[in-house]
C-alpha cells in the first residue's frame, strides 16, 4: 500500500472503503523513545516535564469510557512510564498477553466494543513484528516466503479483521480506527535478520486510518492528514496519530496549551533533520 512490490504482504487491507495510509516518521528506534510521542505527541523528557495528557486521558476528560488492552512487554518489572501513561485514565485496564500473538486481543476487542457505553476509546498495544519477526504470527497465518513479509501480513490481517468488527459493531454510530508503528526495526538487505537499529525502515514506518460513513458524514476532513500525504515520502511523524485522536475526541489543537500540544519533530535518534541524514542510512526497504 506504500510502494512494497515483493509480496502481498497488506492483501486483506486493499479494498476497504474508507481507508487511508501514509508513510510517517518514527521519533525514536525503541518503544521507550518512541512510544510517548503517540500517547501525547512529545517525547517522554517532555511528556513528564509539561505533565502532557496523552490523548487517553483527554478521553476521559471529554466523557469516553476508555478501554486499554495491551499485549506489550513490559520494559521492566515495575511500572514504568509507558504503562503509567496507558494505565492512568482507562476505565479498564486489561493486561491480556505477554508479547503473545497478537490475535489475543480479538476477543477482548469484542467484549470492549458490546459495552454499553455510548462512547468508548479502545486502545490495542499490539507487540507487532518485534524482536523475532519468524515468531510473531501462527504457523496458521497466511505464509509467504519471507518471515518478516509474513508477520507484515499477519498484522494487516487482524487490522482487517478489527476494521469489520468495528463498522460491524456501531453502523449507526461514528467509528475510527487509527493504527501506526511506534517505530521499525532494521530488515534485509541492510541486516542478516529483522531487530532494532538505524535504516531507512526503522524510520520510515506506516500510519492507517478508516473512518464509517458515519463518521466522514460528521467530519469530511478527518482523513485529511493522511490523504494529503505523498505515499512515498515522509513530511509528518507518527504525532499525527494522537493529533488525529484528539481532534476526533472533539477537541481543537490549538486549544491546548502549547507545552501540551503535540508537535510535529522530524528528526533522527540523534536529532539531525530528516532529510539530510535520510542519505546516510541503509536504505533497503521494509514493508
Amino acid at each position: 500500500m506504500l510502494g512494497y512490490q515483493q509480496a502481498p504482504t497488506n492483501a486483506s487491507l486493499q479494498d476497504i472503503p474508507g481507508l487511508q495510509v501514509a508513510r510517517v516518521l518514527a521519533n525514536g528506534l525503541n518503544t521507550a523513545a518512541a512510544l510517548p510521542y503517540v500517547l501525547t505527541g512529545l517525547s517522554a523528557l517532555d511528556s513528564v516535564t509539561h505533565q502532557a495528557p496523552s490523548f487517553i486521558d483527554l478521553a476521559q476528560h471529554a466523557g469516553y469510557k476508555t478501554i486499554v488492552l495491551n499485549n506489550s512487554r513490559y520494559l521492566r518489572t515495575g511500572e514504568d512510564f509507558l504503562t503509567h501513561a496507558l494505565r492512568r485514565s482507562a476505565n479498564v485496564y486489561l493486561k491480556v498477553g505477554d508479547g503473545d500473538y497478537d490475535e489475543v486481543l480479538t476477543p477482548a476487542l469484542q467484549t470492549a466494543l458490546q459495552d454499553p457505553a455510548p462512547r468508548k476509546l479502545i486502545v490495542l498495544h499490539t507487540y507487532g513484528s518485534h524482536v523475532t519477526a519468524a515468531s510473531r504470527y501462527p504457523k496458521t497465518a497466511h505464509q509467504l516466503a519471507d518471515s518478516y513479509d509474513t508477520s507484515i501480513r499477519y498484522t494487516s490481517d487482524l487490522l482487517a479483521q478489527w476494521i469489520q468488527m468495528l463498522d460491524a459493531s456501531s453502523p449507526q454510530q461514528s467509528a475510527l480506527l487509527l493504527y501506526a508503528s511506534d517505530h521499525g526495526v532494521v530488515v534485509p538487505p541492510c541486516s542478516g535478520s529483522s531487530r532494532s537499529g538505524g535504516s531507512l525502515s526503522s524510520y520510515e514506518i506506516p500510519a492507517l486510518a478508516w473512518a464509517n460513513p458515519v463518521s466522514l458524514a460528521q467530519n469530511a476532513q478527518l482523513l485529511t492528514p493522511l490523504r494529503q500525504q505523498d505515499p512515498a515520502q515522509v513530511h509528518i511523524s507518527n504525532t499525527v496519530i494522537p493529533e488525529m485522536a484528539i481532534q476526533a475526541l472533539g477537541y481543537s489543537l490549538q486549544a491546548l496549551s502549547p507545552t501540551h500540544r503535540p508537535r510535529q519533530v522530524l528528526l533522527d535518534a540523534e536529532g539531525h533533520p530528516w532529510e539530510h541524514s535520510k542519505a546516510q542510512l541503509c536504505q533497503g526497504q521494509g514493508t
